[in-house]
């Protein structure tokens, strides 16, 4: 929604921005720390209670072979592609990837040459609040959640970027797929509760073999 987007803009112009130049690990603990007001404001206002968002196609099924698949399933598989698509487009097609791409490799060099890099940034993460968002939503409509299930969802996510290499759009469609079914494969043998632990194990064991992940090199996307 337009508050959400304007509401990340906000954040990363005044809590990421100034601190943009000391690396990556200060961002990444600012917006650790926002997570975790976020999720304590939640359970002051909506109470600490496990939720879900109704939908009438979420119990809906079909058959391939002996498979039952619900619709949900495919639902988001296909509303993740388009996405994925989009963002690929985006950056390779358009001014504002050129920007971005630019932005990421050398800042200086981008804002001699005439480009807003804190603006291309502030753009960028409402793009990525509004994508979590999407992402948000079809997890709410697939499973229960509460104020606090966000961090095994963003472990996930971390697991998927590692898997599919930083940097690649197609390597995250090709990680999270990947990252999927070994999860269902190892949760049919070993048992639905080891699903999350089997997800942390992969993560770790690319991080250690392959940093740049499978499919990820510099610069690619």
């Amino acid at each position: 929604s337009r508050k959400l987007v304007y509401l990340s803009i906000r954040i990363q112009q005044f809590l990421l921005s100034p601190v943009m130049s000391r690396g990556a690990g200060a961002p990444l603990l600012i917006t650790f720390g926002v997570s975790v007001v976020l999720q304590n404001l939640y359970v002051q206002f909506f109470q600490p209670e496990v939720r879900s968002l109704n939908a009438s196609y979420a119990q809906a099924n079909f058959k391939v072979g002996s498979l039952t698949v619900p619709w949900i399933y495919l639902i988001s598989l296909g509303i993740a592609v388009v996405v994925l698509a989009a963002v690929h487009l985006a950056i390779t097609r358009t001014t504002f990837g050129q920007s971005l791409r630019a932005s990421a490799e050398d800042p200086a060099a981008a804002s001699v040459m005439g480009v807003n890099v804190k603006r291309v940034h502030a753009a960028t993460y409402a793009v990525a609040a509004a994508a979590a968002a999407v992402g948000g939503i079809i997890v709410g409509i697939m499973f229960s959640f509460s104020p606090t299930s966000g961090t095994t969802w963003l472990i996930t996510g971390f697991a998927v970027v590692v898997l599919g290499g930083a940097g690649s759009v197609k390597g995250t469609l090709i990680g999270g797929l990947i990252l999927g079914v070994l999860e269902s494969l190892g949760a049919t043998l070993t048992g639905d509760g080891w699903r999350t632990f089997i997800g942390y194990a992969i993560f770790l064991i690319v991080l250690s073999i392959r940093p740049s992940g499978l499919f990820g090199r510099k610069g690619s996307y």
